[in-house]
């Protein structure tokens, strides 16, 4: 575990008024464009409803606070070492399940290294709209390749943390143990390994592991009625999966999987015995990119769904699940905003999202 000094500087932008620009009425919704700033990755609601994003590519985070029918925005400038070269940025941001307590905020990154650049997990403390004693927690092997470092952040119902690790376009290394890149990965919150981790009385293989045969997973999700962790992952040219990860499991990229590579040609087979198979699978890719449920009661013909958002498809899928079986899906959103980023929902139940143009949209009840 390392700790470092960071130099935070603020940039408080002039309030403005929300645009509101409805964009979609349907269902028991309406969505709005309200914000528009820099390319954002990853969103968090702190629990007075106002907003942290990621900025992808400068490395900063930006506090939005909404305050009737106004916003202020506030630049954070965290002096980390990013990767912003190809796929590479900041990534992923979540608050742990007792923020009302500790006031930590977790960060997934691409860190630059001098011969290459790996997937770094982060800690850091909320003060007075800054974060403090920012406490690097875990770090992948390097790559010299600057793609699928994927970033995804969870937490279980007794705090332990889950971070995807994608394949960074190697495919092989999601079915070699001994390092922990195409994997799910699951930690205590503190960046330490649990004692019940499946491989954790192997020799000779990464004890972080959780799951693998893992090609791009930006979505994760736990649902702790069902003790269930859901996963989007993004296939090849095809092949787009929601799966439920499980202890010690083997998920079969490359070796298995309904995508082609890009151009054509066949990746491995459809299905292998010791391999678990997709809940569902989409093809062509939608390119899903995050991955909510939505537990609030304020938009009612969300509650309890799966929400899944894509970059190819401009489309944001409503998943209805029973028994962890797919039992529909229907699109709500299909073109309007473009490529959507990210999607999550802060404590009064309005629903946010993101797109690679730098807008900021919301779901709020009619």
């Amino acid at each position: 575990m390392k700790t470092f000094l960071y130099i935070l500087c603020l940039m408080v932008a002039p309030v403005h008024l929300f645009a509101n620009t409805v964009i979609k009425q349907g269902y028991d919704f309406i969505l709005e464009e309200i914000f528009s700033g820099e390319r954002f990755w990853g969103i968090a609601s702190l629990p007075n409803n106002n907003l942290l994003l990621t900025e992808f590519k400068t490395g900063n985070l930006l506090l939005v606070e909404f305050t009737n029918d106004t916003l202020k925005t506030t630049t954070i400038a965290l002096s980390l070492p990013i990767e912003n070269r190809g796929q590479a940025g900041l990534l992923d941001i979540a608050l742990h399940p007792n923020f009302a307590q500790n006031n930590y905020i977790y960060l997934s990154y691409s860190k630059r290294l001098k011969n290459g650049s790996s997937l770094a997990l982060i800690r850091g403390e909320w003060h007075n709209h800054t974060l403090i004693n920012i406490t690097q927690l875990y770090e992948t092997p390097s790559e010299v390749r600057t793609q699928h470092y994927s970033g995804a952040i969870a937490f279980d119902s007794q705090n332990r943390l889950y971070l995807a690790s994608g394949d960074r376009n190697n495919r092989h290394q999601a079915q070699d143990l001994t390092n922990s890149i195409g994997k799910i990965l699951r930690f205590n919150d503190d960046g330490t390994i649990p004692l019940d981790n499946p491989l954790i009385k192997q020799n000779n293989v990464a004890k972080e592991i959780y799951a693998w045969g893992i090609r791009n997973a930006q979505g994760l999700a736990y649902d702790a009625r069902t003790n269930t962790l859901w996963q989007s992952e993004q296939g090849p040219q095809g092949g787009d999966e929601l799966n439920i990860i499980r202890a010690g499991q083997n998920y079969g990229w490359p070796e298995v999987t309904t995508g082609q590579e890009y151009g054509g040609g066949r990746i491995g087979v459809r299905t292998k015995a010791g391999m678990v198979d997709p809940i569902k699978e989409w093809t062509p890719s939608p390119a899903f990119s995050s991955l909510l449920l939505y537990t609030h009661n304020a938009i009612p013909s969300l509650t309890n769904k799966l929400l899944i958002p894509s970059l190819k498809a401009e489309t944001l899928f409503v998943i209805s699940v029973d028994k962890n079986k797919v039992t529909a899906v229907h699109t709500i959103i299909k073109g309007e905003i473009g490529r959507i980023r990210d999607v999550k929902s802060a404590p009064n139940g309005i629903i946010y999202l993101v797109n690679d143009a730098g807008k900021l949209y919301r779901l709020r009840p009619r």
